[in-house]
């Protein structure tokens, strides 16, 4: 019995001794009192009997070196924790190594990371992303930008994104915040979106509108009023063929007064744009220039460019120059003609047999017509001369005489007009002769 006792006596000490070299939480194996080696890492105690990790490091599983502390180990202080990189000792008890607020630990390999969006956070400069802010205690992206969970970034937003302000939509040129529920950015009202990239271009012709102002970009054009409302041009202008202007309006265009039609002497005439009266069509450049001579009219007024000229009567009626001009050879204005022109003196009448009558007008002296074909003098004929007691034009006419009873000239016997002359006739100077011959020989008879 006591053997037994003694026995278990021996066994309990032996346990004991065993346990009180096992190392603690903080050491790491007894050390030399001598040498006081320890392994790396670790120092020995102030009693020289066992080895203790060294600050930041703890010991290792197989209890025979010391590592490094990493995350939600025990610490005290922050140094204890530096072996992770951007991580300290955390104040919550029992305290720990954490990240600090701007990361987060690394899903696998013990690491801490930047926060990504939804991180906690206590000011902006704990949210390292960029575009982004701390919001209640939380990482979230600025106004303008959502988060992107594929890559943990902050994008700017775009059409269709969600928003509060027009300044959330600000990455996109030209958007702004729309105001029918859920808010999204959207293009101006003056934009529409591009298909393409997601960008706001202005709206052109044919663009669906609610205002003048959704047209602005296209100059010269407005908002329609029928229904669907689309971006058309004025009605002084029409669409370009091409490049989605909107150009002044030809001639032959729709109009409802006279200042829709902006080309230069143009009107309003039964809801099309044409010419006035004294302007005609030029195709070449779409514009309005004044009438020649030549020119068709209905009235004088529609000759009014050329100075002295005038509708004439003659069917199809045209522009002519008036009886007292006639049309220069080479600019296509009327020259006042010289016959019946004003003057002052014979000088001032250059044709040949001019001269200036009392009226002040050239004319034709009395032996000579006026020939409008080429505003020329020529002679009149011999029939057509004046004899009165006054003025005897037969005078000037070798073989001329007066017919007093019609008080015109005519040739004397024996003689044939021919035009403003008088000429022998062979055959009554024959007879002349013969019948003188005849009367001489009866005197000579007689006597």
């Amino acid at each position: 019995m006591s053997g037994r006792i003694m026995t278990r006596k021996y066994y309990f000490l032996i346990v004991i001794a065993a346990l009180s070299h096992l190392p603690n939480a903080a050491s790491q194996g007894q050390c030399d009192a001598t040498t006081q080696a320890c392994p790396e890492h670790s120092t020995c105690a102030a009693d020289n009997t066992n080895c203790e990790c060294d600050e930041g490091y703890k010991p290792n599983v197989a209890g025979d070196g010391c590592v490094a502390k990493g995350l939600s180990d025990a610490c005290s202080a922050d140094t204890e924790c530096s072996a992770v990189t951007d991580s300290l000792c955390g104040t919550d008890l029992p305290r720990k190594c954490i990240c600090k607020a701007s990361h987060k630990p690394h899903g696998t390999d013990g690491t801490c990371i930047p926060k990504v969006i939804g991180g906690q956070c206590s000011t902006d400069v704990d949210c390292n992303v960029d575009n982004s802010q701390c919001t209640e205690n939380k990482c979230e992206c600025t106004d303008a930008y959502k988060y992107q969970d594929t890559d943990d970034i902050c994008i700017a937003k775009g059409l269709n994104d969600e928003c509060s302000a027009n300044t959330d939509c600000s990455a996109v040129t030209d958007s702004i915040c729309g105001t029918d529920s859920p808010r999204k950015c959207i293009c101006k009202a003056s934009h529409k979106p591009r298909e393409t990239d997601g960008t706001c271009e202005p709206k052109g012709l044919d663009d669906d509108c609610s205002g003048d102002t959704d047209c602005a970009n296209v100059a010269e054009a407005i908002c329609g009023t029928d229904s669907p409302r689309k971006c058309i041009c004025k009605n002084t202008h029409i669409p370009h063929e091409t490049d989605g202007t909107c150009v002044t309006k030809v001639i032959g265009g729709q109009c409802s007064i006279n200042g829709d039609c902006i080309v230069d002497n143009s009107q309003c005439t039964d809801n099309k744009c044409e010419c006035t009266d004294a302007y005609k069509y030029q195709e070449t450049d779409d514009t309005c220039i004044a009438k020649g001579l030549n020119d068709d009219c209905t009235a004088n007024t529609d000759c009014s460019a050329v100075t002295d000229a005038i509708c004439g009567i003659e069917s199809p009626k045209k522009c002519i120059c008036k009886d007292t001009h006639k049309p220069h050879e080479t600019d296509g204005t009327c020259e006042p003609k010289v016959i019946g022109g004003s003057c002052s003196n014979n000088e001032n009448c250059n044709v040949d047999n001019s001269q200036c009558n009392t009226e002040g007008k050239c004319e034709c002296t009395d032996a000579y017509k006026y020939q409008g074909s080429d505003d020329t003098c020529i002679a009149k004929a011999v029939n057509e001369l004046t004899c009165t007691d006054k003025l005897n034009q037969c005078e000037d006419i070798t073989n001329a005489e007066c017919d007093d009873e019609n008080e015109k000239c005519r040739c004397s016997l024996g003689f044939t007009m021919n035009a403003n002359t008088c000429v022998g006739n062979t055959a009554a100077h024959t007879t002349i002769g013969f019948a003188s011959m005849f009367c001489c020989f009866l005197a000579l008879l007689i006597t």
